[in-house]
């Protein structure tokens, strides 16, 4: 709301005073007075007119207005006037206005406006914004035959503002804006006897048709509107041409309307040209007050400026510079914010100095500290051409070094610049890489901590070339910081490895049609390759090597770097960058360590294991659906909306709103880097499970069509070998466990490669040294056995062989300390089979103190034992011959045995007689077990027919345990699963009740419990149907928990009753704190802990008032974790066969303890079955010819869980059912032709259960493939013999049959013989000069095999055929076109000609480059901080335009920059320096100039250099205290100072070398530790101080050294 303040006044009606009565009666008689030129028609849209007298005089653009003058506008019109002190009025259609009075030059201002009718908007102009102007502005009411005017007329009081409004009839409207200039000024409103004050922009007042005043406000939109009107008003104005003006001013002269500009009485054309400079003065004026009001919003002036022509341009800027230097930060920002190229657009004015300006605009930026400056000079080098980008990054590279720690503005400027035009980094670079370079490492040298994350930001926004450019620079600058950086990216999962490689790769580019397009791109900023013997310098394979050298050197040096400098272990930080990188980053990375520090292999191997990380599997993939899937999430946080911000647009801010803006947009950065980030995370979590789960179903699809592991290429193979190689090499106590790991998680064929590598290298170990005692073998497959138990055994079935040969290698030299080694292996793998190996090896080593240690350990143990039944059981002999071993051995050893031998393995065989007998009616074998109860059930004797019973009942079994129960009362029931008994009896009576507990493999394993049950009718009502009707009653009793825990949910109890009338209602009272009653159902969580139980009543009512009532009771609520830990009771037990579409008997899950609700899961089950509930069931869908290793879990409320492993045998696919094939043999193709699509054929066979599925063995000709259920292509390699292919069809049962089918020969394309690719227009267009190499053309052609090519020796002197390669370098010219035949014969001896004509050879043009610039046109002198006057580079050709380069080093502060040498000296030299230039025309001819600049003479005089640090002692020290301390000298004019020290004999003698004193001297500092003197000594240091230009100073001075009374017995005078 706008401020404002009323003063009352006593009356209605008011006298008018003098000046206003003038004016009304004037207006009214249409009397004029003398009137003044005040203003003029500056825009005019339709018509407008002035009334005098009788006369109507028609306005025309650019027509004089004066004061006393009554002007309409007509409808559909519209107008602008103005007037000289630069105020702006815009009336619209249907009004009328006057000026009264305007007096700009007197000492008391004034502006008076009268707006008789219609809408206006005024902006107010000098006259307001003087001290003691006076503007009004009259909204005159209605008139007085005795002259009294009401109080309707409304007078503003105008204070240097913007005000809009209307006057009709019945109504006013005026309210206050922003004026174009960004200022608010102030309204005073009077009116009907108050006075209002407004100002608040977009607040006025309101006058109705009854004359009630009420307070307005416009909208934001309307406000905007309001003032871009005067801004575009005044853009208009002030780039209006000359020659409009004059145009329109000649065709007032053609009408009569031109005023007598020149006083002459006379309209004439110096009228013309009178009248137009008067314009243009009034032009003038109103920029001069434009810039001379634009304080902090430059907007106004700077869409001026872009809308000007160059010249109209470069005066305001000059002008602008000239009134406020500092506004040229806040000008260049406004401009950019419309991406205009201000310097392009004045450096063509033919008016001002460019130079200049261009200087002073820069300095003046570069030297602004506020934050929005770097984003301007960014923006500013983005939307400029190079030559002005380059000029600012060097002004900012000479002046960074002058900023303190605090401001890298270059850091700044660079990292905004890669975030707008990253594209442009490129154009500076092929411009002049020295000076974007330098601008570079100017950022770069200064960077800390903080910058990393901004450098990682730049190295995104860039592309691969322009990242490797800037990584290059800031490498050779500051090195120091990768690791921040890096960090920085890993956070965004930004690959900057494989984002260089990609700048390599498009180095590339693909060969076209057009011979004039290269094949290779250099990229300027690589270093010049060395001199190659072989090979030219500029030869283009030398440089394609050399740039991908660069490439992967400068990768290598990043990796190097990243690891040299972080906080991590080396292993750790190599695992994190390989994991965060593709796998081709990774695996460069994992080269280059085996390359450079291989003895960390293991360390990081071990790493990825902790990660769970398989970098084997990460090294095939190149990360491209990861990037994808990265951009995807990326868009969704990129496009959301947020909320306006005053970052949307800056036009028009103040320093302080930009410095605001500038720390929004960082913030929301930061917002938006932080929401990615977290998105990044979660897609990777969500892209590690789907590669895992797809590894999974690749293992398993391939495990369906027989393929026991995937092939990877024979490269990464190797490569994988050469790991497994180094980490034996280099390994250590934890290596075998690591590979351990790796074997356990990896795929067949890594696992096997594990193996070889792990044979091979121990057999060779101990080739090369027999007294070689690391058994990695063993050491493997024991660590293997501790980390998977049945990992061994897996293998075993999968690839026996190679298990076999690990084994074998493992004992080859056991001796008694691998005894525990050789124990775990037994008693894990549950392999019989191999266990025999083992123990055979055992026997056949004659190592007794071996054998018994094995013995004794496997004995301590469960599963040992077991391993040495089943071996006693499968190999008597084997068995025996171990036993005497051990029996001869330890009586420790033989007890063991013998109680073995005894107990344990006649209770097996009584085990094994028993499942034969119960075999006999049961195809399925189970291991029977005795049965017995843990929880026996009782009863409490008597109950009523309304009290919930509750009697747990548990027992358990080896195979799980099924109940079931006789005789219970009426209304009790048993859970089958659980062995629960509940209910509410409905009839009284006494009820003998049997419960009984079978074992569920074996039903004549059981135990049994007997019950009394004693029930009464219960006549109290506790649990009834209601006496009225009857008719409603609980048709089961519910019962609550047995358990209820402090914030754990209990499992819903339903409600379901039977009978009544119509919708059936519950409540419920008592419920423990928590619960609640909800729609029939019970739930909630108990939130507060109770030491007694709850009584409940839950009542059913329907709709006729009958009810059912059910006592319950809920016990205590225990605190949270109150219940048993959770364990199973039994381990379930599978059957032992299953078979494909054969279901199981299902399988019951029995966990104990815990809290809550137990849920089961599994994971690992065959195909087909599933849990449901607390039961294992299904049918097998799949035939699978190795066991199923499960894992069943059970879990509690709390989370807590419980695991048990299970196997499952293979599953048999031989159901007895068939496959039949209804494809023939003689569906297939006849005859095969090359290059000619066979009619594709469509295998069909039918099963016992579809689908089928089909698969071949054999190879089908090259260019056929069978996919899905397809054999179809298209021969491409013609063969002489037939080819047999085994194709077979499976259906789901497994039941599979061959059908055999053998393909004729493939003959040759019908067309035979050879085709040219290459056509005679690839060589006629050519362009040939000699000397000069010509576009080299790569012939091609097809047929059968490999083709080769020959000429016939007609080719052009200088111009060869190498392979399949037409290049060379003519030497000689041709008068005509030189014809050639090429010949092209396939591997069938068919061959084919093309004869092509390479054009006229042109003569070498033999021109050459003459200088025109000399020497002496270089200055004479050069002197700091003194700009040369700027040398341009000029020379003739034989064809131009000319280029200019140059060796050497130009004086710091001088550049070469588009011909020109031009520059400010900023470093004194005291020699000169030699440049050579090189001037190069079109044709490649070249001329040099050899120059020699100066030296650099200091600013001011010869500068000196003067010690600061008065000669002298510097101190005393007492033996053994640190001294530090440095001497100072300085230079007159600010150079370096370096330091030279030298030392005298005495110094010598007394110990100061260094060696035994202690005392060192580095640079100008003395440090050390003060040594032990037998005599008191002074030690004396003479200084020299040098500047660059070889002025010196000369200064001594000395410390002194206490003696040390301990010291007895020196040497040289110091005691050690």
């Amino acid at each position: 709301m706008y401020l404002f303040k009323k003063t009352t006044i006593y009356f209605i009606k008011i006298k008018i005073n003098l000046l206003l009565f003038l004016s009304i009666l004037l207006f009214s008689s249409n009397a004029f007075t003398e009137e003044k030129f005040i203003g003029f028609i500056d825009n005019l849209e339709g018509d407008a007119v002035i009334i005098k007298g009788d006369k109507v005089i028609k306005l025309n653009e650019f027509d004089q207005i004066y004061t006393n003058q009554k002007i309409t506008i007509d409808s559909n019109s519209s107008a602008t006037i103005s007037f000289i002190d630069n105020s702006i009025l815009t009336i619209d259609s249907n009004s009328e206005f006057a000026v009264d009075k305007f007096e700009e030059t007197s000492a008391k201002p004034s502006f008076l406006l009268s707006i008789i009718n219609g809408k206006f908007t005024f902006e107010s102009g000098r006259i307001s914004k003087t001290a003691k102007g006076v503007m009004k502005i009259f909204l005159p009411g209605k008139e007085k035959s005795d002259l009294e005017v009401e109080s309707s007329t409304m007078v503003l009081g105008l204070r240097g503002t913007l005000v809009t409004g209307s006057n009709f009839e019945n109504t006013k409207q005026v309210a206050l804006v922003e004026d174009s200039l960004g200022k608010v000024g102030e309204i005073d409103i009077d009116y009907a006897g108050e006075t209002i004050t407004v100002n608040e922009p977009s607040s006025g007042i309101n006058v109705s048709e009854n004359n009630e005043i009420q307070n307005t406000t416009l909208s934001e939109e309307e406000s905007s509107e309001v003032k871009n009107l005067i801004k575009e008003i005044t853009i208009k104005s002030a780039t209006k041409s000359e020659e409009n003006i004059e145009r329109a001013i000649t065709k007032q002269l053609a009408e009569g309307t031109i005023p007598d500009a020149n006083g002459d009485g006379v309209a004439d054309l110096a009228d013309v040209e009178a009248y137009k400079t008067e314009l243009l003065g009034l032009k003038k004026s109103k920029l001069d007050y434009v810039i001379e009001q634009s304080e902090e919003d430059l907007s106004l002036l700077s869409d001026i400026i872009v809308s000007s022509n160059s010249n109209q341009s470069m005066e305001l800027m000059e002008n602008l510079i000239d009134v406020n230097s500092e506004s040229a930060s806040l000008l260049m920002t406004e401009i950019v914010e419309q991406e205009f190229d201000i310097f392009s657009h004045v450096s063509s004015a033919e008016i001002g100095n460019f130079e200049n300006l261009r200087e002073t605009i820069v300095t003046e930026m570069i030297q602004d500290e506020n934050d929005f400056i770097a984003d301007t000079m960014a923006q500013m080098m983005a939307v400029s051409d190079t030559e002005m980008g380059a000029y600012m990054m060097n002004e900012i590279t000479n002046t960074q070094p002058a900023f303190d720690d605090e401001r890298n503005l270059a850091m700044d400027v660079l990292a905004t610049f890669t975030e707008v035009a990253s594209d442009k980094i490129d154009d500076f670079i092929q411009s002049d890489p020295s000076i974007m370079t330098s601008f570079a490492q100017s950022a770069f040298s200064n960077a800390n901590e903080e910058d990393a994350e901004v450098i990682a930001d730049m190295m995104q926004q860039t592309d691969g070339k322009n990242s490797a450019y800037l990584m290059s620079t800031m490498m050779a600058t500051n090195d120091e910081i990768i690791s921040n950086v890096y960090e920085n990216l890993a956070e965004q999962e930004f690959d900057i490895f494989s984002h260089i490689e990609t700048a390599k790769m498009d180095s590339m580019i693909a060969e076209t049609d057009d011979p004039f397009i290269p094949t290779f791109e250099i990229d300027p900023f690589i270093p010049a390759p060395d001199t190659d013997p072989f090979l030219p310098v500029d030869d283009p394979t030398n440089l394609m090597m050399n740039q991908e050298n660069f490439y992967d050197d400068l990768k290598g040096e990043i990796f190097t770097k990243i690891i040299e400098t972080s906080d991590q272990t080396t292993a750790e930080i190599t695992a994190e960058l390989m994991m965060n990188s593709q796998g081709d980053s990774a695996m460069f990375m994992m080269e280059t360590m085996m390359e450079t520090n291989p003895e960390i292999i293991s360390d990081v191997m071990e790493n990825f294991v902790e990660e769970d990380f398989d970098i084997f599997d990460h090294f095939e993939d190149t990360g491209i659906d990861e990037q994808t899937s990265i951009t995807a999430l990326d868009n969704p946080l990129d496009n959301e909306i947020n909320e306006p911000d005053i970052t949307t647009s800056k036009k028009g801010l103040t320093k302080e709103e930009r410095v605001a803006a500038k720390a929004q947009r960082k913030a929301e950065k930061a917002r938006k880097k932080e929401e990615r980030k977290a998105a990044r995370l979660a897609a990777k979590e969500e892209r590690k499970a789907a590669r895992k789960a797809a590894k999974l179903a690749a293992k398993e699809a391939a495990q369906e069509i027989g393929i026991t592991q995937i092939n990877t290429s024979p490269d990464l193979q190797e490569f994988k070998t050469e790991v497994f190689q180094d980490m034996m090499t280099y390994s250590d106590e934890s290596t075998m466990n690591t590979m351990a790991q790796l074997v356990a998680t990896a795929d067949a064929e890594t696992a096997s490669l594990i193996f070889e590598t792990v044979v091979t290298e121990q057999q060779n170990n101990y080739l090369e040294n027999e007294d070689e005692d690391t058994n990695f073998a063993l050491d493997l497959m024991s660590n293997l056995s501790s980390v998977d138990s049945e990992i061994i055994n897996t293998l075993y079935e999968e690839q026996e062989d190679l298990v076999e040969n690990i084994m074998d290698t493992a004992l080859t030299n056991i001796s008694l300390e691998d005894s525990d080694a050789i124990a775990n292996i037994i008693s894990s793998s549950g392999n019989n089979e191999m266990n025999e190996l083992v123990f055979d090896n055992i026997a056949s080593s004659n190592n007794q103190s071996l054998t018994n240690n094995v013995f004794t350990t496997l004995a301590d143990s469960d599963s040992g034992a077991e391993a040495l039944i089943a071996m006693a059981s499968t190999n008597q002999s084997l068995y025996e011959n171990i036993a005497q071993d051990v029996f001869s051995g330890s009586m420790t050893a033989a007890s063991l045995l013998t109680n073995i031998t005894s107990a344990e393995k006649n209770m097996y065989n009584n085990a094994a007689a028993t499942d034969a007998a119960d075999n006999m009616n049961d195809t399925s074998t189970y291991a029977a077990g005795d049965i017995s109860w843990i929880t026996y059930p009782m009863t409490a004797g008597t109950y009523s027919t309304t009290t919930y019973i509750s009697i747990d009942a548990t027992a358990t079994s080896m195979n799980g345990v099924e109940y079931s129960a006789s005789n219970l009362p009426d209304g009790l029931t048993i859970d089958y699963t659980t062995g629960l008994i509940f209910g509410t009896p409905t009839d009284a009576g006494v009820w003998n009740s049997t419960i009984t507990a079978t074992d569920m493999m074996d039903f004549a394993v059981f135990a049994t419990a007997n019950l009394d049950f004693d029930i009464v009718e219960d006549t109290t009502g506790g649990y009834n149907s209601d006496a009225a009707g009857g008719s409603l009653s609980f048709m089961t009793m519910p019962y609550p928990p047995a358990t209820l825990t402090l914030n754990n949910p209990i499992t819903p109890i339903y409600l379901y009753t039977t009978g009544g009338v119509g919708n059936i209602t519950f409540k419920a009272s008592g419920l423990p704190s928590g619960l609640f009653l909800t729609a029939g159902q019970i739930s909630g969580t108990p939130d507060i802990q109770s030491g007694t139980s709850s009584d409940v009543t839950i009542t059913a009512s329907d709709e006729d008032g009958n009810t059912a009532v059910a006592n319950l009771t809920f016990p205590e609520v225990e605190a949270s974790g109150g219940g048993s830990s959770l364990s199973w009771m039994s381990t379930p037990y599978p059957p032992a066969t299953l078979t494909v579409g054969k279901s199981i008997y299902n399988i019951y899950l029995y966990a104990m303890g815990g809290t809550g609700t137990i849920s089961y899961t599994a994971t690992g089950l065959p195909d087909g079955l599933f849990i449901s509930g607390s039961m294992i069931m299904g049918t097998p869908s799949f035939s699978n010819a190795s066991p199923s290793y499960a894992m069943i879990t059970a879990e509690d409320n709390f989370g807590e869980t419980a695991s048990v492993n299970i196997t499952f045998p293979e599953v048999d696919g031989s159901g007895g059912g068939t496959v039949t094939w209804m494809t023939l043999d003689t569906d297939f193709p006849s005859t095969l032709t090359v290059n000619d699509p066979i009619s594709s054929v469509t295998l069909d066979a039918t099963g016992s259960m579809e689908p089928i599925t089909y698969s071949y063995t054999g190879t089908l000709p090259p260019g056929l493939t069978l996919a899905a259920g397809v054999v179809s292509g298209t021969p491409t390699t013609q063969s002489a013999t037939t080819t047999t292919v085994e194709f077979t069809a499976t259906d789901m049962e497994g039941n599979n049959e061959d059908l055999i089918v053998t393909f004729p020969q493939v003959d040759a394309s019908s067309g035979g013989g050879v085709t040219w690719n290459t056509i005679a227009a690839d060589f006629s267009t050519l362009t040939l000069t000699e000397g000069t190499p010509m576009s080299s053309i790569t012939l091609s052609a097809t047929g059968v095999g490999t083709i080769t090519y020959s000429d016939d020796a007609m080719l052009p002197a200088g111009i060869s055929l190498t392979a399949d390669k037409v290049s060379g370098t003519p030497t000689s010219s041709t008068e005509t076109e030189t014809t050639v035949t090429f010949t092209a014969t396939d591997e069938d001896g068919d061959s084919e000609t093309l004869t092509v004509s390479f054009p006229v050879i042109n003569a070498s043009s033999g021109g050459s480059v003459t200088w025109i610039t000399l020497d002496t046109d270089f200055p004479s002198t050069l002197t700091v901080n003194d700009p040369i006057s700027s040398v341009t580079l000029d020379a003739t050709g034989s064809m131009e335009p000319i280029t200019y380069s140059y060796t050497g080093t130009l004086p710091p502060g001088l550049t070469l920059a588009a011909g020109v040498v031009s520059g400010t000296p900023t470093t004194q030299s005291a020699t000169s320096t030699t440049i050579t230039f090189v001037a190069t025309d079109m044709e490649g001819n070249n001329e040099d100039l050899i120059v020699t600049l100066p030296q650099v003479d200091a600013s001011g005089g010869t500068e000196t250099v003067n010690f600061t640090t008065p000669e002298g002692t510097l101190g005393t020290f007492d033996a053994g205290d640190t001294i530090n301390e440095t001497v100072n000298a300085t230079a007159t004019q600010g150079s370096d100072v370096t330091y030279t020290f030298t030392a005298t004999n005495s110094q010598n003698a007394f110990g100061l070398d260094g060696s035994r004193s202690g005392i060192v001297v580095t640079g100008n500092t003395i440090s050390g530790i003060a040594p032990r003197l037998y005599t008191a000594a002074t030690y004396t240091f003479s200084f020299t101080a040098t500047i660059p230009n070889n002025q010196t100073n000369n200064a001594s001075f000395s410390i002194d050294i206490s003696q040390d009374s301990t010291c007895v017995s020196p040497t040289n005078n110091i005691c050690t």
